[in-house]
């Protein structure tokens, strides 16, 4: 069961949800933050399995070196939904003009 989220309150910024659905990190589908809902009729995704959730830091984004790694430990595994925020257009830039974009990313999360 998911919950509808058509009132968007907020700026994603072009943010997008990535779900890891295959055996590598170049294997994922993208949706925007705003229909990030979406992802749970993507072909592999199991409701019965825990759902992991990375957000990467400052500065960084999905194909950064850490954000790959730890990507690829959780799929290595294989026991979990993968889904990774890509806000890489909102967290680029100097640190107090990045912290007030987090609050208006966050609604939408």
């Amino acid at each position: 069961m998911y919950t509808n989220f058509n009132l968007v309150i907020g700026n994603s910024f072009g943010s997008k949800i990535l779900f890891f659905n295959g055996k590598t990190v170049n294997h994922y589908t993208m949706h925007d933050l705003t229909a990030a809902e979406n992802v749970v009729t993507d072909t592999g995704f199991d409701l019965n399995r825990t759902t992991i959730i990375y957000i990467h830091g400052w500065n960084q984004s999905f194909s950064s070196k850490s954000s790959r790694a730890i990507v690829n430990a959780y799929i290595t595994n294989g026991q979990y939904n993968i889904l990774v925020l890509d806000w890489s257009t909102a967290s680029s830039g100097i640190f107090p003009l990045v912290e007030s974009r987090v609050d208006e990313c966050s609604r939408i999360i």
